[in-house]
């Protein structure tokens, strides 16, 4: 296709547009092309928007910062009708502008996951078509949660990759923000130190036995000796300063001794008032986020209550909360007037069907829409918490949401697939999906799979794959759904033709259904496959036990 890209001096607008369009089409600049002119126009008022014009010979895009050009650019490519060799833009009228304000790309970068252990250059291009979607921040981190300290072989093996997600952020203006702010700690904690766990539930709460006891003064020093290592090491290593930092209270975090819970309405806060002050020693300016996952899971122990009180006395430099759960969106807040902007944090990884990831994609639409319509008008941004890339689809139906709060995911999921798929498949591939998530769902709740639902997605998966052009046939994207629909209905076939369906049988059902898969050669074949989408360091990672199908189809208990 002739082109001709106007780029007045936004070279890297240009250069990420051409990686792009490379990717998909054989591209000829040329003076005779269709224009496509990238402008900064200031006069678009409000931050990070944009709008796209018809123009003689082609289109014009004006972001109203750089940001804003960037969302003009990606906004373009992913409306456009699209072939093998060409593509007919037809993008939306008028200035587009974000319903909110902090929008952030999760690289979780531990567990030998796929952001562990995949080329870091893989890693950089996907996170530069998230930014083309929306996305305006970032968060990730050296696997410190693996390490036995700071210096641990581990950590210093990391850092050359996890400069390299930094330094994508700062290319693209992305702000930055910095976890950490919690009692979790390296493995050199002394064992005097240690949480313990009399009091509480700490179901779903997580602790690796490296949480530090806020109780204990020399727990404390620990801590914060820690804390400021960390902020020197950041700087030094990867010329980092956050915009944002962040406590975090459980998973990974937290004590249940007589003096620290109830933890998150207790001794949590105290943690919250040390890590801002010595955020203030090395950024003064930074802003402060304090998460509430698992507060008052599963039970009621006033840690909101008492949250939020102290929020009105002596933790009013908090500037937003983190606010979401494993299963619903929590009560509280939905039923008390906010104290502070609220960011959500979507559970797209994890929910149920453990290993996550281990059978393919996990798209679950209609659950998200229904927390998001019940929680979005407090809601002023996020941060979708993600393994891998195994929930694609779900990062762009959050995107969707930040950019229009009353936005359905069923048009969110139109431009998706129009532009990484086909639209033409928009029909079948929206039928497949409801199909998976409905026994996900029943299954994730310790129902019966319905057999007739995974037959038809996987009659749809084979339909649609007959039909796909190579590239999207071939597509990731496209793979991780396909395979999910195959292993699904192998999975609930066996599980249904061996009558299992006792309790102890249904536990296996969510947790250990590789096991159906030993004696199935396309199976196998297909969890090899996931394997290498997965891991791209080697078709076995035996170190990934969270997102990667285990090797003999069974998961240890310790595992989940």
């Amino acid at each position: 296709m002739k082109l001709c890209i106007l780029s007045h001096g936004h070279q890297d607008h240009e250069a990420l547009l051409l990686r792009v369009l490379k990717e998909r089409i054989p591209v000829e600049l040329c003076e005779e092309g269709m224009k496509l002119s990238l402008n900064i126009d200031e006069s678009l008022e409000k931050k990070e928007s944009y709008r796209i014009t018809e123009i003689d010979g082609g289109w014009q895009i004006d972001g109203s910062d750089s940001l804003g050009l960037y969302y003009g650019i990606g906004k373009l490519l992913h409306t456009a009708k699209w072939s093998d060799k060409d593509f007919a833009p037809n993008p939306p009228a008028g200035v587009i502008s974000p319903d909110c304000s902090l929008r952030v790309i999760y690289v979780a970068n531990h567990f030998y996951n796929w952001y562990m252990t995949a080329p870091a250059e893989t890693i950089v291009e996907y996170m530069e078509e998230l930014i083309l979607w929306g996305y305006n921040a970032l968060i990730t981190m050296l696997p410190t949660v693996n390490a036995k300290s700071l210096d641990d072989p581990l950590i210093t093996a990391q850092i050359g990759r996890v400069k390299k997600f930094y330094d994508t952020a700062k290319k693209y203006g992305l702000q930055i923000l910095g976890g950490g702010g919690g009692n979790q700690t390296t493995g050199d904690l002394p064992e005097e130190l240690r949480a313990t766990y009399e009091y509480g539930n700490w179901t779903n709460r997580g602790f690796l036995g490296t949480n530090a006891c806020y109780s204990k003064p020399a727990a404390v020093e620990f801590l914060k000796n820690k804390r400021r290592k960390g902020y020197e090491n950041t700087i030094e290593r990867f010329d980092v300063t956050f915009d944002y930092a962040m406590s975090w209270p459980y998973d990974e975090g937290g004590c249940g001794c007589k003096d620290c819970y109830p933890w998150g309405g207790n001794k949590f806060l105290d943690v919250v008032k040390d890590s801002y002050e010595i955020l203030r020693e090395f950024n003064p300016t930074a802003k402060y986020i304090v998460s509430t996952w698992a507060f008052d899971y599963p039970d009621d122990e006033g840690e909101y209550e008492a949250l939020y009180k102290r929020l009105k006395e002596d933790l009013s430099f908090v500037d937003y909360l983190l606010i979401d759960s494993h299963t619903e969106y929590p009560r509280y807040p939905l039923t008390h007037e906010p104290v502070k902007p609220i960011l959500n944090f979507p559970e797209i990884s994890m929910w149920e069907l453990y290993p996550w990831g281990g059978f393919g994609a996990n798209p679950l639409p209609k659950r998200f829409q229904a927390i998001w319509d019940e929680s979005k008008h407090i809601i002023s941004g996020g941060e979708p918490y993600s393994e891998g890339r195994y929930e694609d689809i779900s990062k762009i139906q959050f995107i969707g949401y930040y950019w229009d709060k009353d936005r359905d995911y069923r048009d969110i999921f139109r431009e998706y697939i129009n532009y990484e798929l086909d639209i033409e498949a928009y029909d079948d591939i929206m039928e497949m999906i409801d199909c998976i998530e409905d026994n996900h769902v029943v299954v994730g709740n310790e129902g019966q799979p319905d057999l007739a639902k995974a037959e038809r997605a996987v009659a749809l998966a084979k339909k649609i794959d007959g039909y796909l052009s190579e590239r999207s046939k071939n597509a990731w994207r496209w793979r991780y759904l396909y395979i999910r629909a195959i292993l699904d209905e192998k999975r609930y076939r066996y599980y249904l033709n061996h009558n299992m369906k006792g309790a102890d049988d249904s536990w296996l059902l969510r947790y250990c259904s590789g096991v159906f898969l030993l004696k199935d050669q396309e199976a196998q074949d297909l969890l090899a496959e996931l394997r290498v989408l997965s891991s791209s360091l080697s078709p076995i990672n035996v170190q990934n036990r969270h997102t990667l199908p285990p090797l003999n189809g069974c998961v240890l208990i310790s595992d989940i």
